[in-house]
């Protein structure tokens, strides 16, 4: 989710994963992100969607990556949680450290649990499981 060039989508397929879903609401985004794909010669292994957790459909996956802001984060947490496998990871990013306690509150509200945070400046990137 955001996915922007999608160089989150290429780095998690070189460190193993099968297939992604690259997902973001711009239209620039999602053309850039297909040309990275198709530059990094991943795009066989890779579908992007313009659109919001619409998109999504009632697939279900093994880990979400959303690196977006806390207010998108936080209104699409619910619906990132019910497009988790059992024991999927959620992984967020793109948010600051005043933030992190209402992210962690809504996660663990859904019945997710915390498992790190790593913290770079003020920003923050958190990974969750179902």
């Amino acid at each position: 989710m955001g996915c922007g060039t999608g160089v989150l989508a290429i780095v998690a397929l070189k460190c193993g994963a099968a297939e992604m879903v690259c997902i973001d609401i711009d239209d620039w985004a999602c053309d850039s992100c297909r040309d990275s794909v198709k530059l990094s010669g991943v795009e066989d292994k890779v579908e992007v969607r313009c659109g919001s957790t619409e998109v999504l459909g009632r697939e279900e996956f093994d880990f979400i990556l959303a690196n977006i802001n806390r207010n998108i984060i936080l209104s699409d947490i619910a619906r990132y949680v019910a497009a988790l496998n059992a024991g999927g990871s959620l992984l967020l990013s793109g948010f600051l450290e005043e933030d992190v306690e209402d992210i962690t509150a809504a996660a663990t509200a859904l019945g997710l649990k915390h498992k790190q945070t790593l913290a770079e400046d003020e920003w923050r990137a958190m990974h969750f499981v179902k």
